[in-house]
């Protein structure tokens, strides 16, 4: 198996050299130039891409923004990295670059989309689907037939029920229960969720 470059060296980047290592995937370093790391796990911090042709790349930033920018620029192939504890049921897609953290659940005949992250302890019921550059927080939990579009946040421990859909840049926050669909580039909190700003 190709040998991994981890773009960042921050918090997610701990996580993502963690999944990548779980999956016995050789890490060459991480591909942070803002970092004052000089190394994280003994593994060089770059400040450039050292552009080895044998390495896929995954792009361990949380913000969904940035990583959609680092995704467009990047001309490197991308790894798809699963934690070997997560369950991923038959009939499941992910897109290239797409992080699954450990206890993560996906269930059958769900798609999740490309560069998003499904963090550790995650669950994503039967039939969702899920965009691009999503970041679903640690212990989410998504119902069956939910549809998450591009570059959506949804908080740490947060529910959505069947059937919801959750738009376009908008964020459900940590704790929040979804029982309507919210629209684009929303944020919404509470039991349930209601409009925040």
């Amino acid at each position: 198996m190709a040998p991994i470059l981890i773009h960042g060296a921050g918090g997610h980047a701990k996580v993502a050299y963690t999944v990548a290592i779980a999956s016995q995937r050789e890490v060459i370093g991480f591909l942070d130039p803002h970092s004052p790391l000089q190394t994280l796990f003994d593994l060089p911090v770059f400040k450039s891409n050292p552009y080895r042709s044998d390495a896929e790349n995954i792009i361990a930033i949380g913000n969904n923004m940035i990583r959609q920018q680092l995704a467009e620029k990047e001309l490197n192939a991308f790894a798809t990295l699963v934690h070997p504890s997560a369950i991923i049921a038959p009939g499941v897609t992910l897109g290239p670059g797409t992080l699954v953290c450990a206890g993560a659940i996906v269930e059958a005949d769900s798609t999740i989309g490309a560069h998003t992250i499904i963090n550790t302890g995650a669950t994503i019921n039967h039939d969702c689907t899920i965009g691009n550059y999503v970041h679903i927080a640690p212990g989410a939990n998504l119902c069956g037939g939910i549809t998450i579009h591009d570059q959506a946040l949804i908080g740490a421990g947060s529910t959505i029920i069947p059937n919801i859909t959750v738009n376009k840049e908008s964020t459900l926050a940590a704790g929040a229960t979804l029982i309507e669909d919210l629209p684009p580039g929303e944020t919404w909190g509470g039991v349930p969720a209601r409009y925040l700003g």
